[in-house]
């Protein structure tokens, strides 16, 4: 009874909390008003004027999203103009009306509360404002306190970089910085400035629209790289000449390299292989989907938000991406779940007191690993075939009448793939959890029995508590790399069986194997790139959303 009361008056605590809402905002100075103000008009407006600039734009971003959801849809679905069988949009489409209500409320309770206790955060300018301002100011006090002969120094890593090194004697740094910007110049002038003109217009007569994109993006990234050295070289400057001191000797800075600044050498390997594989690949995918480029053409322009267009406002494409995106998360859900606490119950068994064979049983799990998940996966596509070994079995057992389409019903197709799954994955987790299970104190247990806590309990208030600290950062990336689990889906099924209503997609069909259908089947090139940014930010969302919210990122390095 006391729990129902509790949760209860928690539910119906923000609407309670609105009979403060005239006092405080009587009590309030300017910036809580304009809070209030703010927060009554627009989901998360008021934390723009608490400091808090991203929950502001978290929530603003919520709510538009919601807007736009019943502008084009949720409205025409419940008044029955549209419709998308299967997907349960009807219901949604009405709870999701209260729910949004109650997080308004829910968020303008909370606004209250920081407001009457005046909790505000600094409100800080964005950090290149804030450089930029900085650095006007140390140069402006620089320029009134440096004598007449130095204004032009000062003046002169504006124009010629390099001056100023060469004239204190640093005539190897400032050689360097002359020629940087003489290369600079040069490159803009042959090339830079004409890779830049055919990035904005795309398609060009002489090379391929992919061509333009990667010069295009390699004149961007060289601007920004000497600007960064410009400004820099005029900071330099700067302080030397308020300070009055020279430059260190360029062999001295050269060796700094190999002893106090080793660092700095080794990391920049391992950053640039990261900028070249990883960087690079994703801006050239996520510029794709803003592009025209379909087919085996490669001549295309930019066409801003058409392709997200397309997947959102085509009624085919839009069913397509709600029914895969559906079945990503609840296969997402389900591989992650089962393998893990299938993997712990198997650790705890295999671990328990009385079990004989114990290392027998962990070599057996152990072996099932060493087989490549590849081989795996291509028997047993073919063990649970129409023709296949299994069917075969059942009817010679005379368990079946006649042969199961295994792969060839979607909802049957589905449940042999998360089984099938488990049976891949549940080795993994279970030597995983092996490890953690053992560093569990027995004194937290021995203390428990004492007073007189029952398996259960003994479970659900020690062991399942101290795995879910270790592991939540295992469990989302295990969520995640399952949202992008292409192995599995696609050497088990390929996506099949096909799917009712569904362009280009099948009924086993992931994000991440729909993009790949898409690609190589279709080349819709821009369709899969927007796709490929949907399944970033589904992943993104996911995984700061739920670790910022854990113990083990609140609590990081002590248990409770």
């Amino acid at each position: 009874m006391g729990y129902g009361l509790r949760f209860l008056r928690g539910l119906i605590g923000p609407f309670l909390a609105l009979k403060e809402y005239l006092p405080v905002f009587r009590k309030a100075k300017p910036r809580g008003r304009a809070a209030l103000v703010f927060g009554t008009a627009l989901l998360g407006g008021g934390r723009f004027f608490t400091g808090e600039i991203f929950r502001g734009f978290a929530l603003l971003l919520i709510e538009a999203i919601a807007i736009l959801y019943y502008i084009y849809f949720g409205f025409p679905i419940l008044a029955g103009k549209i419709d998308f069988p299967g997907l349960g949009l009807e219901f949604l489409s009405a709870v999701f009306i209260p729910v949004l209500v109650y997080l308004h409320f829910l968020e303008l309770a909370a606004l209250l509360r920081v407001v009457q206790g005046e909790n505000y955060r600094k409100l800080r300018k964005p950090k290149l404002f804030s450089s930029l301002e900085a650095g006007i100011t140390s140069f402006s006090q620089v320029w009134k306190d440096c004598v007449s002969k130095d204004k032009f120094n000062l003046l002169s890593p504006f124009f010629f970089m390099g001056y100023y090194q060469i004239r204190k004697k640093a005539y190897a740094k400032g050689m360097l910085l002359f020629l940087l910007q003489a290369g600079f110049i040069l490159y803009l002038a042959l090339t830079g400035i004409y890779d830049l003109i055919d990035f904005v217009r795309l398609e060009t007569d002489f090379r391929p629209s992919t061509f333009n994109l990667v010069y295009g993006f390699v004149a961007l990234a060289v601007i920004a790289v000497f600007l960064n050295i410009y400004f820099k070289n005029i900071k330099t400057v700067m302080e030397s000449i308020r300070s009055g001191k020279g430059f260190k000797p360029f062999r001295e800075e050269i060796k700094a390299f190999f002893n106090e600044k080793l660092y700095l050498s080794f990391l920049s390997f391992p950053v640039l292989g990261v900028i070249l594989f990883t960087v690079v690949p994703l801006i050239f995918m996520i510029s794709i989907a803003f592009t025209g480029y379909e087919g085996a053409s490669q001549n295309f322009v930019w066409t801003g938000f058409e392709s997200f267009k397309r997947l959102v406002l085509v009624r085919d494409y839009l069913y397509t991406l709600l029914s895969v995106t559906r079945w990503t998360l609840i296969w997402a859900f389900f591989a992650t779940f089962t393998n893990y606490f299938g993997g712990m119950f198997l650790a705890m068994l295999i671990n328990k007191k009385g079990v004989k064979g114990k290392k027998f049983w962990r070599t057996v799990f152990i072996i099932t690993m060493a087989v490549p998940q590849f081989v795996s996966l291509l028997i047993m596509n073919q063990m649970f075939a129409y023709e296949g070994p299994v069917n075969q079995f059942l009817l010679n057992m005379g368990i079946i009448k006649e042969k199961i389409n295994f792969w060839g019903v979607q909802s049957r197709a589905r449940i042999l793939i998360i089984l099938i799954n488990m049976w891949v994955g549940i080795p993994y987790l279970m030597l995983l959890t092996s490890g953690i299970l053992m560093n569990i104190p027995n004194e937290l247990y021995e203390a428990a029995i004492i007073e007189g806590a029952n398996k259960w309990q003994l479970f659900s208030k020690i062991t399942m508590p101290y795995m879910l600290f270790m592991t939540t950062p295992l469990l989302v990336t295990g969520f995640v790399g399952n949202i992008n689990n292409f192995n599995v889906i696609y050497l088990l099924t390929g996506g099949k069986p096909l799917g009712v209503g569904l362009v280009n997609a099948g009924g086993t069909d992931i994000l991440i194997t729909w993009l790949y259908q898409l690609t190589k089947s279709h080349r819709l090139y821009n369709l899969s790139a927007a796709i490929g940014i949907i399944i970033f930010l589904l992943s993104a969302s996911i995984s700061l959303v739920i670790y910022r919210n854990t113990a083990a990122y609140k609590g990081e390095g002590r248990f409770q």
